[in-house]
């Protein structure tokens, strides 16, 4: 009798998409003892129930990626984002109402999200950490968007997923194919003969001449990469007078490289790039210094994980690992990449000119 209930109750949980929970707790009744029987009862109860208390936390394609999975112990990697987060637009909206001072914007912002995140984080990383030490050794957590990143049984997923203070669990699904390395040739730098026109286009001379060069300011060339010794980019280098590991982030080299495209260099040119003897110049702030990173490539295939993305971010935001400080946060981030999703540009485009 309590052996055909146990398989009535499995198949019940087939036909709610756990078959392939489930899979592993089929039994043969003659084959097990009455204690065995209930033991594996109970636990095929805890974990159907953990499922249902869950389903509002994971995402759709986490459920797929658990569903098709048999084991247990089986690791996925996963991104938990926390419900509580800063809230960025009452405290801009506040510093604006108290004309609070640009320097010190940076600091309280930098200060809220690290402290967001530690009390936030807290309770979990100590549930993550008693229940599985080997995955809390391993987890990664960034405060810039409150989020963690785990390789976890389906057990403790289906265990956090039961939390209230977790926006979301969803698969890690990221996949980058290699880089092409792009062979960079030598090249020969020569100065130009007159101003570049994009210059004179938004009247760039007559900021100069008011003072406004950029100087004192940090850049971030979040690009492809940079050549470092170029002529024109090369004397405003950050890593000049501070270490390396503040002014350049790496994932394809630990070092300043162009290896996937030359088109940061490019860019940081034409932020800042130096001037000629003749007074001219190819940047709109030469006076300004710059860090950089090298996560972008020229396909979207190539691009980094996201996780990677977005440490990137977080790095500049407090390079030095001291949130009073605020020399070595950016004033200016320039952005030329995008993300796997499909462009949804070209359709608003389309309508606006055919109006």
């Amino acid at each position: 009798m309590g052996c055909r209930k146990s398989n009535n109750l499995i198949q019940f949980y087939k036909n709610k998409r756990l078959d392939n929970i489930v899979r592993p707790f089929v039994f043969k009744p003659n084959t097990l003892s009455k204690k065995a029987i209930m033991k594996k009862i109970f636990l095929l109860l805890f974990i159907s129930s953990s499922i249902l208390q869950a389903q509002h936390v994971l995402t759709e394609r986490l459920q797929e990626e658990l569903n098709s999975i048999n084991r247990l112990d089986q690791k996925v990697s996963i991104r938990i984002q926390m419900l509580d987060k800063v809230d960025a637009f009452e405290m801009h909206k506040e510093f604006v109402r108290l004309e609070t001072p640009i320097q010190e914007r940076a600091r309280q912002t930098v200060l809220s999200l690290q402290q967001k995140s530690k009390e936030t984080q807290f309770e979990l990383l100590e549930v993550i950490r008693i229940a599985n030490p080997e995955v809390f050794n391993k987890l990664r957590n960034y405060w810039v968007i409150n989020n963690i990143y785990a390789e976890a049984p389906i057990n403790l997923i289906y265990e956090l997923g039961k939390r209230d203070d977790i926006a979301f669990i969803d698969l890690n699904a990221d996949i980058s194919s290699p880089l092409e390395i792009m062979e960079s040739e030598p090249m020969n730098f020569e100065a130009a003969d007159a101003m570049e026109p994009g210059l004179i286009a938004i009247n760039a001379p007559a900021l100069w001449d008011l003072g406004y060069t950029g100087k004192g300011l940090l850049v971030y060339d979040y690009d492809t990469g940079v050549c470092a010794e170029h002529p024109a980019i090369k004397e405003r280098f950050l890593a000049n007078r501070f270490p390396m590991d503040q002014s350049w982030y790496g994932y394809f080299r630990d070092f300043p490289n162009e290896i996937n495209s030359d088109h940061g260099t490019h860019t940081l040119g034409t932020i800042l790039g130096e001037g000629l003897p003749s007074g001219d110049t190819i940047g709109v702030a030469p006076g300004a210094y710059w860090i950089a990173c090298d996560l972008v490539t020229t396909t979207v295939a190539a691009l980094p994980p996201l996780e990677n993305i977005v440490a990137a971010y977080e790095w500049a935001l407090d390079s030095d690992e001291n949130p009073e400080t605020t020399f070595d946060i950016p004033a200016v981030i320039n952005n030329s990449w995008r993300w796997r999703d499909e462009a949804d540009t070209q359709d608003y485009i389309e309508k606006k000119m055919s109006k």
